[in-house]
């Protein structure tokens, strides 16, 4: 059976990707970066943000503790599984014929 080969009906110029990099220099010396920056943080905002940040997670109405699930439940539980698992092991055992 011959391979067959799937095309998607999308190409690429002949050395694109040789001449790539050049074209891409090309464009960024085109047109120069600016001077200045658009953007500006106010005067000590690093030095208070972790203030801010505390303040807003304890003001969030956020519980206590963490969620907790008891394991003496699940410890009972286990327990009463193991000895009725034992009792049909015992059982299967000993034939009372």
């Amino acid at each position: 059976m011959e391979k067959k080969r799937y095309t998607t009906g999308f190409t690429t110029p002949k050395n694109y990707f040789e001449e790539l990099d050049d074209r891409l220099w090309e464009k960024v010396h085109e047109t120069p970066l600016p001077e200045e920056h658009g953007f500006q943080v106010p005067d000590g905002y690093f030095t208070t943000l972790e203030d801010q940040i505390l303040q807003k997670t304890r003001d969030a109405n956020v519980p206590a503790g963490p969620k907790v699930i008891p394991l003496y439940k699940q410890k009972k539980f286990v327990f009463a599984a193991s000895i009725a698992a034992c009792f049909a092991i015992v059982f299967s055992i000993i034939d009372f014929t």
